[in-house]
């Protein structure tokens, strides 16, 4: 399992213009990497020590494309990758919280948030005219500030704000693996505008959408009975070798210098 990955990072340098964080033990790292002959950026937590050649083996995690200056809050395994590279091999993704150092102003590079704010729950879908929508949800990390949820299927519970407008649905959503917005395959959503900390029971809509933004999934739209986790879901995800990492708020954020992951 990947549970030597729980604990705190600190902030130790930089790499790729953005901070790099330690683990307490010195064997694990959140780094921005980015690849020189395509020029994407990845964060990935990964076991290379910065010297040296790189290579995937030592990647457990990692993001899509992104020029952010601060790790995000949603990862990708190496189920939710679909395969597709830069490879990983961790399981079930973990919760990154930023959190704020002693003495600083939030906004400062070192800032934090985190999933365990909130309780942790599950939910149980059913109903949907799209059959991979149904199933057992189970908490991956945080998207918009709140949780998100994951299937069997790989399909995404999450609330998503356009940059646009700011407005904020939820939906199910087949994401893309790169991280690029405009591929995901929307499923369902909520029919109107939502702030909630968590998606509604009831008040999907399928396919066709009477406005925008569209969906895609067949009528009908789904329903979720919620649920807190219990022990009993945490086992069952041992049995399955899907070790949950959920990664504990640092004193305060961590950084490092240059190198980077494999591909």
């Amino acid at each position: 399992g990947q549970h030597a990955i729980n604990g705190t990072y600190r902030s130790n340098g930089s790499h790729d213009g953005a901070p790099v964080y330690v683990h307490a033990s010195g064997a694990f790292r959140i780094l921005r990497y980015r690849f020189a002959q395509a020029g994407n950026a990845y964060w990935f937590i990964t076991r290379w020590d910065l010297k040296g050649p790189t290579h995937s083996k030592d990647d457990f995690y990692r993001t899509g494309r992104s020029e952010d200056a601060q790790p995000p809050a949603s990862w990708y395994d190496s189920v939710t990758t679909g395969g597709s590279k830069p490879l990983v091999f961790g399981k079930i993704a973990p919760t990154v919280r930023l959190c704020q150092a002693p003495g600083e102003s939030l906004g400062h590079a070192s800032s934090s948030v985190s999933v365990d704010q909130f309780k942790r729950w599950s939910c149980v879908v059913t109903g949907a005219g799209e059959s991979k929508a149904n199933g057992l949800y189970l908490q991956s990390g945080l998207y918009d500030g709140v949780p998100q949820y994951m299937n069997e299927h790989g399909v995404t519970l999450l609330r998503f704000r356009f940059k646009n407008t700011a407005n904020a649905y939820w939906f199910f959503s087949e994401r893309d693996k790169n991280g690029n917005d405009g591929k995901d395959r929307d499923l369902y959503r909520t029919l109107e505008r939502s702030e909630s900390d968590r998606p509604p029971v009831d008040s999907w809509i399928a396919a066709p959408a009477p406005k925008q933004p569209r969906v895609l999934g067949g009528a009908p739209p789904p329903t979720i009975s919620w649920q807190a986790a219990t022990g009993e879901e945490e086992e069952q995800d041992k049995l399955i070798e899907n070790d949950a990492v959920d990664m504990s708020c640092p004193s305060y954020w961590t950084s490092i210098q240059s190198l980077g992951p494999g591909s």
